[in-house]
């Protein structure tokens, strides 16, 4: 079951939100900085979904009016911590559910612009390759993720990591949008076998690649090879 609160903005209800996943912490928090920036940059609105745990779990508070009010407290929290972390959004859902929050994201992320997540290691990529509901999220979400793994998070260059097949051009038409939205540079990147093109032809022949899938635009598009696995 999933219950929904609103605060009391009324946006566009035919835009696709920014949804990002919550869990108090510094994680969390940084998370819904992001996703505020995101719903921003995208003129939309912000989705929180949380996961009950702990003592937040309904079955454990008794009779139907504890298990209630023990919801609504919770959600009420939520609601005023996204407003703290997004003063001024045009409108948020806070989204709690009972369900595991993997599974809801995902779900989600099917009328979403972008899941937002917070980990808890040092690096996106560590977190998608290890963490359990990053890991679920990244590869059943309907659109793009981002993963946040520190308050610091502000996008000085979009990376895309390319193997020239159809989905990394999609990538990288994506990547590219991304960086002419946040005024930005993207740094395409390709990892080839140690026994594969001497580094200035792959190079040079990323770069070919890159030209005909990314027209000459406004985002700036640099090329980087690299040898060995990634």
């Amino acid at each position: 079951m999933t219950d929904t609160l609103s605060d009391d903005r009324h946006p566009d209800r035919h835009s696709r939100p920014v949804v990002v996943g919550y869990l108090d912490g510094p994680a969390g928090d940084a998370a819904l900085a992001a996703a505020a920036t995101e719903a921003r940059l995208r003129n939309t609105t912000v989705t929180v979904m949380h996961q009950l745990v702990g003592t937040e779990v309904p079955d454990r508070f008794g009779p139907d009016t504890a298990r209630s009010g023990s919801k609504t407290a919770v959600m009420y929290h939520v609601l005023q911590t996204a407003q703290d972390a997004a003063p001024g959004l045009a409108h948020i859902d806070v989204r709690v559910v009972a369900k595991p929050i993997a599974e809801e994201l995902i779900l989600a992320s099917k009328s979403a612009e972008l899941v937002v997540l917070g980990i808890t290691t040092n690096h996106a990529a560590t977190a998608a390759a290890f963490d359990t509901v990053p890991r679920a999220v990244v590869r059943g979400s309907h659109c793009p993720v981002l993963l946040v793994g520190a308050p610091d998070w502000a996008v000085a260059r979009v990376v895309c990591g390319v193997d020239r097949s159809p989905e990394s051009v999609r990538a990288l038409h994506w990547a590219a949008d991304e960086a002419a939205r946040r005024g930005t540079t993207v740094l395409a990147v390709e990892v080839l076998p140690d026994h594969g093109h001497s580094p200035q032809e792959a190079e040079q022949s990323l770069d070919n690649w890159v030209q005909r899938c990314v027209p000459p635009s406004e985002t700036t598009v640099l090329c980087a090879t690299y040898h060995g696995s990634t």
